[in-house]
């Protein structure tokens, strides 16, 4: 519990007193993730460990961290691993269109920092809500069908989203 609250303090301090862009930020998360992962305290498997993932299928930052996710759960295989859904923009009403400026923005800054790539077509439609619910709820209920599948599906609707811009 301790160590959940001191990332979270971490995250919140450096959303709050850090000026410098979204790329700074994810190097500074990724580097005090790896510092805490790599402590030797954690370095074996505790018995009820569980390392929790917490993202969005179409949130940016998520796609761009997944190569480190793989990396994370390749450097500690015998700790469970679960994905939870936290719905980055549930209910949204703004268009692809209406947000191209600031995704535009955003995914490049995305790419600059990961080198996960996207496709930009997207933003020129105008019927595309950007409402991220239905994404994580169809990650869900994969799950629900297929256990074990959670991961797969959502690194599935991540690469139809921000790679072939299928919904």
């Amino acid at each position: 519990m301790i160590k959940l609250w001191f990332c979270n303090k971490v995250l919140n301090t450096i959303r709050v007193h850090t000026s410098k862009s979204l790329a700074l930020k994810y190097y500074i998360v990724t580097i005090l993730l790896s510092l805490f992962l790599m402590n030797s305290d954690n370095l074996s498997a505790q018995k009820g460990d569980t390392l929790i993932y917490i993202g969005d299928p179409m949130c940016s930052w998520c796609y761009g961290f997944a190569p480190e996710l793989d990396s994370v759960r390749a450097a500690f295989p015998d700790i469970p691993f679960e994905v939870v859904m936290g719905g980055l923009r549930p209910g949204g009403r703004e268009t692809m269109l209406d947000l191209r400026g600031f995704l535009r923005e955003h995914w490049t800054e995305v790419f600059r920092a990961t080198g996960q790539k996207f496709n930009f077509a997207i933003l020129e439609q105008g019927d595309v809500i950007y409402d991220t619910e239905y994404a994580c709820r169809a990650v869900v209920v994969a799950d629900q069908l297929k256990p074990g599948i959670r991961l797969e599906y959502f690194k599935a609707v991540q690469k139809a989203f921000y790679q072939d811009n299928i919904l």
